[in-house]
């Protein structure tokens, strides 16, 4: 799993004039970190939704889905904080994995 990294609270916005009027598109800086010491920043798209507190993320299940052709993409990026999904995997029932392989 790839883990989100959100350093700061400040929001970017930024305004362009379109044919229908004025358009605000909301943006906040993160890093996804790629491994080791490297982290790669991008802007985080926020549409409506409130500025991410500072901290370590997930990306969400339902930020994934696929286009007409079967090709894995992302869509808006929703994030679950770390500590949360770490809280929820750890409290389920353990699975037990049986090799059914055939002699």
């Amino acid at each position: 799993m790839s883990i989100v990294r959100v350093k700061d609270n400040i929001l970017i916005e930024r305004s362009v004039t379109t044919k229908t009027g004025p358009q605000i598109f909301r943006e906040q800086r993160a890093c996804v970190v790629m491994g080791g010491a490297y982290e790669t920043v991008f802007n985080l798209k926020l549409g409506t939704a409130p500025v991410y507190p500072p901290g370590d993320y997930l990306i969400h299940p339902d930020s994934y889905g696929t286009d007409d052709y079967a090709n894995l993409l992302l869509k808006r990026l929703k994030l679950i904080p770390l500590s949360s999904a770490l809280k929820e995997f750890a409290s389920k029932e353990p699975v037990s994995v049986v090799s059914s392989k055939v002699a």
